[in-house]
């Protein structure tokens, strides 16, 4: 069992032949934020003569894997035919050879992925995080959204639209408002831009008057059957009127005409954007991310050492 780099053509191979397909492993999406943010990408195997163990895909920056921003996952798979033994073996080997490569490393582990112990082992720490997950093949909803949605919504209109100038104006002060660091805006927009430009992203608008009052970015995983809301803008003063109820049951709709099964909601995290989301009954589902420094590592380890010594240091002069 070896770790072993892949190129971009090898990696697209090996994933076609274990039927590994999602939107996020995909040379358009990688692409898109590598040259969006000005990133490496690395592919990693581990493997024998006649196996695949596991596959890893990660953005790097000088000598850190990082993460771009908190809407994507890393592309990771492990193969559990093998059993948790072959699987914790092959993680052991992979994140040696990582810590060995990188001083820091951050992952986001994808949320059908929960044992996390052979990234403890390694010095890795984790944080629990939620996301809500909705089955658009049951449109059921929390009795206060159903309510809203029998109201008279003839005043608003609702389509998938293209990238223009609008959206790209709107989200400057939007993000800024959700806590994106101002130099990173432009890059955060210019991998919207991108996404919605190569069809891998759908813009969802709602209208009033033909006045746009929000929209939603969606990416969809077609692979998966599974969409990702990245980003849904603020609707300002229709609130009231039950507007954000009324875009979200399009998108559900339309993303069920697409085929799609579940969308992810993001914002479970979020104690006020949570109880909005949870009004649509979605699934609340946890997934880790991981993060490891060296530099941390060997503080902690400096740390045991020294106490030990001032413990022994004290039971010797109390004599034992």
């Amino acid at each position: 069992m070896v770790v072993e780099t892949l190129s971009q053509a090898e990696w697209d191979d090996i994933c076609a032949t274990i039927g590994f397909y999602n939107v996020f492993r995909q040379q358009s999406f990688v692409s898109t934020y590598s040259n969006c943010y000005k990133l490496g990408v690395e592919y990693y195997i581990v493997r024998d003569k006649t196996k695949n163990y596991t596959l890893l895909g990660c953005f790097t920056k000088e000598n850190t894997i990082v993460i771009p921003n908190y809407f994507m996952f890393n592309p990771f798979w492990v193969n559990r035919n093998l059993g948790n033994v072959s699987v914790n073996n092959s993680l052991k080997l992979l994140l040696e050879y990582l810590k060995k490569s990188f001083i820091n490393i951050t992952l986001r582990l994808p949320v059908d992925f929960d044992d996390i112990r052979p990234f403890l082992w390694q010095g890795f720490q984790s944080t629990l995080k939620y996301t809500y997950v909705k089955k658009v093949t049951r449109l059921d909803y929390h009795k206060n959204i159903r309510r809203i949605l029998k109201k008279d919504s003839k005043a608003y209109t609702f389509s998938i639209i293209e990238w223009n100038s609008e959206i790209e104006e709107r989200l400057v002060p939007e993000l800024l408002h959700i806590k994106f660091r101002k130099s990173s805006v432009p890059e955060v927009i210019s991998s919207f831009r991108h996404l919605c430009q190569s069809g891998e992203m759908l813009i969802f608008a709602g209208f009033l008057d033909g006045v746009m009052v929000a929209f939603d970015l969606v990416l969809e995983d077609s692979y998966e059957s599974k969409a990702y809301m990245f980003f849904i803008s603020k609707s300002y003063n229709h609130y009231q009127s039950g507007f954000p109820a009324f875009l979200y049951d399009y998108v559900f709709k339309k993303m069920k005409e697409r085929g799609i099964e579940k969308v992810d909601l993001y914002g479970a995290n979020i104690p006020e954007i949570a109880m909005f989301k949870s009004k649509f009954n979605p699934e609340l589902e946890n997934f880790y991310e991981v993060n490891y420094s060296r530099n941390r590592t060997l503080f902690q380890t400096i740390w045991i050492k020294l106490r030990r010594l001032v413990n022994f240091t004290l039971a010797f002069a109390n004599g034992f």
